[in-house]
């Protein structure tokens, strides 16, 4: 077998150490990029929303929604009948998850959910069964959960209203 020359060795030890120190740059530069994304954007690994249904009719039971959105332009443009009838399919080039529930009047609910890293906005919607009932929306921000760890949604007789409680 013949043995390197001291100028081999040398291309040979330098060729190794660039090839392994262009692995290093690549880890600690995909190490940098990480640590951005984390501290840059909203990191919220689960949706948790308390939902309490506060009808003052006994018999007002309500059905909710509740979408995970990549945006807000659908959710706010949807008429009364799409909600009723086509509202996942109206939604769908921005939906990202659903939940559905049924409250009785005075009941609760809480919904535990991974949210998706895409979800910019979460989207609930409240129908009560009557004839002039109309779907009460509300759009709350992803941006919500990062000083809180639950989200705490009321429904009445007329709206969805949002209260945040410190975790």
């Amino acid at each position: 077998m013949r043995s390197l020359q001291p100028a081999q060795y040398a291309l040979l030890t330098l060729a190794t150490l660039g090839i392994t120190a262009c692995g290093a740059v690549q880890t600690i530069r995909d190490g940098t990029a990480s640590t951005a994304k984390r501290v840059f954007t909203s990191q919220v690994p689960v949706m948790d929303l308390d939902i309490v249904n506060r009808a003052a009719d006994e018999n007002r039971p309500a059905v909710v929604r509740v979408y995970q959105l990549k945006t807000s332009e659908r959710f706010q443009a949807l008429t009364d009948a799409q909600w009723l009838t086509h509202d996942v399919t109206a939604l769908k080039p921005d939906l990202l998850a659903t939940h559905n529930l049924v409250l009785p009047e005075g009941g609760s609910e809480s919904v535990h959910s991974p949210m998706d890293e895409r979800t910019l906005y979460v989207g609930v919607v409240a129908l009560r069964h009557a004839d002039e009932a109309r779907p009460m929306k509300l759009l709350i921000p992803r941006k919500q959960w990062a000083n809180v760890r639950t989200v705490d949604v009321e429904i009445d007789d007329s709206a969805v209203h949002l209260h945040a409680r410190q975790s």
